[in-house]
């Protein structure tokens, strides 16, 4: 004769009220896109030395990606690859829910260059978190040198030349670098033969990148000069050449 068995309770499905839906398998259960958010990474460059927070454009030159992942614990919730001239860096449809760990690597083509994590985020169903993240250099030697001066302006009064520029920083545009070389010729500056243009004394501690530089040069004899300048770091990294200004001075 047949027995009544007992109901099979290692599989079952669980329907909650909208908009709240969860899938329960073997007594673990999984949210639903409904109840997903998503994470926005704003991240902020630190730069040894004085003034080193930066805004992402201040780093651009060096970093060619951004991975963002979401954690809890020890579980991977969600993880986004960018490229870095996207301008930020969403990692969509991670379960909601409280102390996420979002964090962030910086690329140079394969080399790990920056990173950083903020804890505790709250993930909310349905709304994207804007999470800030301070990035810090994961290079052991620095190898990035400052970027080029590209705006060099130059006005002559008589014999005498003020020299105009926007400062750079110690990692591309970021930080503060340690000292300009800045050179004149009567023949046209290049790359080639820039040291064997005449140098100027050096200016020691710029300014912090963005920042307006002046620069006079008095008694230069009449004539028509090429004028550039190149960036130091504080381990003599070295920028390219800046854009050449030409300048006339008269008696």
């Amino acid at each position: 004769m047949a027995t009544n068995q007992p109901p099979n309770t290692n599989f079952r499905f669980a329907w909650l009220a909208a908009p709240l839906l969860v899938f329960c398998f073997q007594s673990a259960c999984y949210p639903t896109q409904e109840e997903t958010g998503n994470a926005q990474a704003v991240l902020y460059w630190s730069i040894p030395g004085p003034g080193s927070l930066g805004l992402r454009g201040e780093i651009s030159g060096i970093v060619d990606s951004v991975e963002v992942t979401v954690m809890h614990k020890d579980e991977l919730l969600g993880s986004q690859q960018c490229a870095y001239e996207e301008y930020k860096c969403i990692v969509r449809e991670i379960p909601a829910g409280n102390s996420r760990q979002v964090s962030a690597e910086a690329y140079s083509g394969t080399t790990l260059v920056y990173s950083g994590t903020t804890n505790d985020i709250k993930i909310v169903k349905g709304e994207t978190a804007m999470v800030l993240i301070n990035m810090t250099p994961a290079y052991t030697q620095d190898v990035y040198a400052p970027a080029p001066i590209d705006d060099l302006g130059a006005t002559a009064d008589g014999t005498d030349i003020e020299l105009t520029w926007t400062s750079v920083g110690d990692d591309w545009k970021a930080g503060q670098a340690t000292s300009y070389d800045v050179r004149y010729s009567i023949s046209e500056i290049q790359e080639n033969n820039f040291d064997q243009a005449t140098s100027v004394d050096s200016i020691e501690n710029p300014a912090i990148a963005g920042q307006t530089e002046l620069m006079p040069l008095f008694g230069l004899p009449a004539a028509k000069y090429y004028i550039a300048l190149k960036v130091l770091d504080d381990v003599d990294n070295i920028s390219t050449l800046s854009n050449v200004v030409t300048i006339t001075t008269t008696e």
